[in-house]
């Protein structure tokens, strides 16, 4: 699945550097990548933890709704009302 992600990357880049429409990303030239705050969790786990951190929620809680869903529920029940009071 890598690959065909990795193959239409590329076209698109080759693509964008035919119109001439490649962003100017000079600014980044010789600079260092910045930290992976990722570093400590297991490969084949980073893109879920990743994705629980941009959906805002935490680890601890994704493991108290795994192990009570009716406590769950009405902690989440409890955001979602907070969410919609503060909108």
């Amino acid at each position: 699945m890598l690959s065909i992600i990795q193959t239409i990357a590329e076209r698109k880049i080759q693509q964008a550097m035919a119109e001439g429409t490649m962003p100017d990303l000079s600014h980044w030239k010789n600079k260092p990548m910045p930290p992976d705050d990722m570093a400590n969790v297991p490969e084949d786990l980073r893109m879920a933890y990743r994705l629980l951190k941009m959906q805002d929620m935490s680890l601890k809680r994704w493991r108290c709704r795994k192990r009570s869903p009716g406590s769950s529920r009405s902690w989440w029940a409890v955001q979602m009302r907070r969410r919609k009071s503060d909108s």
